[in-house]
């Protein structure tokens, strides 16, 4: 496993984050949210890979609408993502997590 400290957009990385972002703001959303937690769990899966998880379902399409809107709410650098680091193959890979640092 790979662990990046933070979620910091560093220029020379050229690549787009906001996923990730949203993904951040999604994951804060649990603690307010109790009850709701299949809509951000299918909102977590569909933003990490659109047309996984159906956005119909509860509140999914919302929950994506609000982190579009409001991932640059939260500080990238409390997060850290535990990231796969073997070769890239169709079956048997290591989820990503997102976590939290208070």
């Amino acid at each position: 496993m790979l662990h990046f400290n933070v979620l910091t957009h560093q220029a020379n990385w050229h690549v787009d984050c906001s996923a990730y972002d949203e993904a951040g703001w999604l994951t804060m959303q649990f603690a307010s949210h109790t009850s709701d937690y299949v809509s951000l769990e299918y909102a977590l899966g569909n933003l990490m890979n659109p047309g996984s998880e159906p956005t119909a379902y509860g509140d999914v399409q919302t929950r994506l609408d609000q982190a579009a809107l409001n991932y640059k709410t939260i500080d990238p650098n409390s997060f850290q993502i535990e990231a796969n680091v073997g070769p890239a193959t169709p079956t048997g890979q290591v989820q990503e997590f997102i976590i939290h640092i208070p």
